[in-house]
């Protein structure tokens, strides 16, 4: 059966009517053999946050638990379920995030066996009983939950579900890891499950997001995360449920206390929480139609990226405010930098030429500073920036016996480490290249002309304001070494240099 087939027999529920239960689990700490989870609990309180906003779970219906034990989490279902019977409620709904094994769930050096919890939520007398799993010891991507080699996880459900109307989610299939990710502090499918709930499932624009649509959004959601990932990710399920219509889990017409973004082009978006001070991530998406996201007031930073793009805008929400974002309402942002963040997806290089001037100061005793002209191109890739140049100068000097013309032709190579700051970007680097001088002398002595080849090592300082999405002034200093050839031996001198540069991209 395809996702697009996914639980289309659930019980309809109305909204005014039923009266929802969640009991939502998060566990950084498993078996004292475990490395301990990250975002485990963060993800919890995520999940707790949008059942409370968008599905209609009355903060008294709601329990959170952080690092409970086995016993803690069978208590405090038994207590939801006698409560669910007493309210005649219409769904049960339960998250947990962890550790786990083919067998159980690994909480705080206990263990919990899925057997028993399946039983408990069976027995339970809700119209429909959802239990979503994203456990697994995996994760690559970034980092994986756990770390020592063990059997894959696996819910070993598919023939034992019975009519009652209960639906298992797990965020990866047999065999294969769920995968926490760095970038969205959280767990990847957890990330696009809530995602899709906040509005980026409802494939069907009627401001309702279904199971089926949440489980299918995540899935395709998960897949292309993880495509990026050493290792594939893909969420599965089972269940067996009675009815014709699919379970409504978030109504998105009128969510108190909250506001919505428009998302009008297609693209990748992501969404920063501004309120943070390293902004953090609330959704990623790729959108292919306009998609309606619902969000908390506050103020935001949305990013949208194309192949060969990336735009961004802020904008702070107001309750109940609808705001609508197309790319025309966004800045270009600067190409190299995007390059460098990996914001590209399609694009892993950046190429733009260069053209500036400077200064060096004098190489021997009683002779100038000497200006320096030079012309080049710079390859931007995620890790490092590359930098070959050719350079030229001509100088004269003189003293009370001598003067001196000088002609410098040369080129050089410069790997570069950016760190992006808004338009601003520092950087360290290291140089090396090679000269060839010319020196002529006016004289009323004897002193022929000299034409020697320099070689040359110097590490760099940079800083590049980008004043265009195409266009960045740079300003460079370093600290040659020269080392010049001489009779039997090889002098070295030290030179500072300063200089000017205009950086154009190609794209």
């Amino acid at each position: 059966m395809t996702p697009a087939a996914l639980l289309l027999g659930l019980t309809a529920l109305t909204a005014a009517a039923e009266r929802r239960y969640a009991l939502v689990i998060g566990a950084n700490e498993g078996d004292r053999d475990e490395l301990p989870l990250r975002y485990a609990e963060r993800d919890a309180e995520r999940t707790a946050d949008v059942l409370r906003d968008f599905a209609g779970v009355q903060p008294e219906d709601l329990v959170l638990l952080e690092s409970p034990d086995a016993a803690t989490v069978t208590r405090v279902l038994a207590s939801l379920s006698h409560r669910a019977a007493a309210d005649d409620a219409g769904l049960l709904f339960v998250y947990y995030s962890g550790h786990a094994d083919a067998g159980s769930l690994h909480l705080g050096g206990t263990r919990l066996p899925l057997d028993q919890l399946t039983d408990q939520l069976r027995d339970t007398p809700a119209d429909v009983k959802v239990l979503v799993v994203d456990a697994c010891r995996a994760g690559e991507l970034t980092r994986r939950k756990g770390a020592a080699p063990a059997e894959p996880f696996e819910l070993d459900v598919q023939d034992r579900i019975d009519s009652q109307g209960l639906a298992i989610i797990t965020s990866a299939a047999a065999g294969e890891d769920a995968q926490e990710s760095e970038h969205l502090r959280g767990g990847v499918f957890t990330h696009h499950f809530l995602v899709g709930l906040q509005g980026a499932a409802d494939t069907s624009g009627d401001r309702m997001v279904t199971l089926s649509e949440s489980y299918r959004y995540g899935f395709h959601q998960t897949i292309l995360t993880t495509s990026r990932a050493p290792v594939l990710q893909h969420p599965s399920y089972a269940y067996e449920l009675s009815g014709r219509d699919d379970l409504v889990l978030t109504r998105l017409e009128s969510p108190d206390a909250a506001a919505s973004v428009v998302l009008e082009d297609e693209g990748q978006y992501i969404i920063f929480d501004d309120s943070f001070r390293d902004a953090e991530v609330v959704a990623e998406l790729d959108v292919r139609q306009e998609t309606r996201l619902y969000l908390q007031p506050g103020p935001y930073r949305v990013r949208w990226r194309v192949p060969h793009e990336v735009r961004e805008t802020a904008v702070t929400l107001d309750v109940g405010e609808e705001r609508f974002l197309s790319g025309a309402d966004m800045a270009e942002l600067p190409i190299g930098q995007t390059v460098r963040r990996g914001d590209l997806a399609q694009r892993r290089s950046a190429l733009g030429f260069m053209l500036g001037g400077g200064f060096t100061a004098p190489w021997t005793p009683d002779t100038g500073t000497a200006p320096v002209g030079a012309a080049g191109f710079r390859l931007d890739l995620e890790p490092i920036s590359v930098q070959a140049r050719a350079r030229g100068s001509q100088s004269t000097s003189n003293n009370a016996v001598l003067s001196m013309d000088q002609r410098v032709l040369g080129a050089d190579l410069t790997l570069l480490r950016m760190l992006d700051v808004g338009r601003i970007s520092p950087g360290i680097g290291l140089r090396g290249g090679a000269d060839r001088v010319w020196q002529t002398f006016d004289t009323r002595g004897v002193a022929p002309d000299r034409v020697a080849t320099l070689g040359r090592v110097s590490p760099v300082a940079r800083v590049e304001v980008a004043v265009a999405a195409r266009w960045v002034v740079g300003l460079e200093g370093g600290l040659s070494v020269l080392f010049a050839p001489s009779t039997g031996s090889t002098e070295t001198t030290v030179a500072p240099e300063l200089s000017l540069d205009l950086l154009t991209y190609a794209f």
